[in-house]
């Protein structure tokens, strides 16, 4: 990774930009700590879902998933209530470690 500083970056963008097309990252300082970077862009094909979850990720709200999906639970029916739905009795049940 290059190292710029803000005046650098001003005076010689354009090259900056080329040196970042070669797949180069630029970090860019103002008066000795880190402020910007520039680097290439990854996927610019990006849809509408994907840009709003990297935004989220970016700013820390979620967190990708480590692992694989799993498929297999998505296509299971919901699970069906006992004989007496009573809200209170699941609440009570689920307190005392039992499951609905």
């Amino acid at each position: 990774m290059k190292i710029r500083t803000v005046t650098e970056a001003k005076a010689h963008l354009s090259r900056l930009i080329a040196v970042v097309r070669q797949g180069e990252t630029i970090l860019i300082t103002h008066r000795g700590r880190p402020v910007a970077r520039l680097e290439p862009v990854r996927d610019f094909a990006e849809t509408p879902e994907t840009a709003s979850l990297d935004h989220l990720v970016r700013s820390g709200v979620v967190r990708r998933g480590r692992e694989a999906s799993r498929a297999a639970v998505l296509p299971l029916p919901p699970p069906r209530p006992k004989r007496d739905p009573s809200l209170l009795r699941a609440l009570l049940d689920e307190r005392d470690g039992e499951r609905v």
